[in-house]
C-alpha cells in the first residue's frame, strides 16, 4: 500500500513540474515577444533618460509577468 501512495505522489509532483514549466515558458515567450514588438515601433526619444526609464519599464513588466 505505501507503494501505490509514494507512487501516486510522485506521479502528482511530475505532473504539477511539467505543468508549471510550461506556464514558465509561455509566460517567457509572451513577455520577449512584448519586448520585440516594443523594440520595433519607431519611437521618438528626446534624451536617453526617457529610453532608458522606457527600456527599464518594459524589462521590469515582462520579469513580473514571467514571475
Amino acid at each position: 500500500m505505501k507503494k501505490i501512495i509514494f507512487s501516486a505522489l510522485a506521479l502528482f509532483l511530475m505532473v504539477t513540474v511539467i505543468a508549471c514549466r510550461e506556464t514558465v515558458e509561455e509566460k517567457t515567450e509572451e513577455a520577449t515577444s512584448t519586448v520585440e514588438e516594443t523594440m520595433e515601433t519607431p519611437v521618438v526619444i528626446e534624451t536617453e533618460e526617457i529610453l532608458v526609464e522606457e527600456v527599464a519599464d518594459t524589462t521590469q513588466t515582462a520579469v513580473k509577468e514571467i514571475q
